[in-house]
């Protein structure tokens, strides 16, 4: 199963006690908050730093503890609201609610580990029914918004169904491989990402257990600092992502993550 870590689970029932707020925060009845404060508690309690200074003028206004509490539960619920991933919604799978195109700088829906050798098998099991062009989602090789092969299931307007085609980005040029386009089911379907030391490809599934091919071979060696022209320096990653470049509401489901890697053998 996919381990993913979503913040304030404890300190969300941490903030609606009384007691421990107050205590958390220092605070006396008349007491004003002030930005230090609010800094402090807010990362103790795991908000994201972009929360707690988007919500710092607020929250230096506020006097006592009632008036602290209900700004700090807001920029909780306002942060919830604004996140792509949840293994709530449905039990034993993660899903990824779809936001802007892959290359965007912005709001992006990507789950993603660390590549840790050129020699990995990584699988995934995925339930997404696109509805319009703009939908996809699937499993990705990424280095920066730039440089990624993305293997996805969309919906393919040419041929009014859904579909599993491949994008590949390098270095900001675009390529669709429409050639190796294939129409699929609106069912359960397998993902796979094979890595072994230069050559990289894809393969898919409906069981399981036959796989087929999908588009060529890829360099592996241009997901590299030395190859890439941005510069970013992220590292090579691997993982799941969904975008809805409509209204941002649109989701994937997946079921698991496979990562399975050779860390001992040599680059050959």
């Amino acid at each position: 199963m996919i381990n993913i870590s979503l913040h304030l689970v404890e300190p969300r029932i941490f903030a609606l006690d009384k007691d421990s707020f107050r205590k958390g925060m220092k605070l006396l009845d008349k007491y004003q908050v002030s930005r230090t404060d609010f800094e402090e508690f807010g990362c103790r309690i795991g908000l994201p730093e972009r929360v707690v200074k988007r919500e710092l003028d607020a929250f230096a206004k506020v006097r006592g503890w009632k008036a602290a509490k209900k700004t700090m539960l807001n920029a909780i619920e306002k942060d919830l609201n604004e996140r792509f991933a949840d293994v709530k919604a449905r039990k034993g799978y993660v899903r990824l609610r779809g936001q802007e195109s892959r290359t965007s700088l912005n709001k992006v829906s990507i789950l993603a580990r660390k590549l840790t050798s050129v020699y990995a098998r990584i699988t995934t099991k995925m339930e997404f029914t696109p509805e319009v062009h703009q939908h996809s989602a699937g499993l990705i090789l990424y280095y920066d918004n730039m440089n990624y092969i993305n293997l996805r299931k969309y919906y393919s307007e040419t041929l009014g169904q859904s579909a599993l085609s491949i994008i590949h980005l390098e270095n900001g040029v675009k390529t669709e491989f429409l050639n190796t386009r294939i129409p699929v089911e609106d069912k359960p379907i397998y993902l796979r990402l094979y890595i072994e030391g230069r050559k990289s490809w894809f393969e898919w599934s409906y069981d399981g257990e036959n796989y087929e091919k999908i588009g060529r071979i890829f360099d592996t060696t241009r997901f590299s600092d030395e190859y890439c022209k941005y510069g970013e320096f992220t590292g090579t990653m691997v993982g799941i992502t969904c975008a809805d470049r409509v209204l941002h509401k649109k989701c994937a489901d997946f079921d698991f993550f496979e990562y399975k890697a050779d860390e001992s053998r040599q680059v050959e």
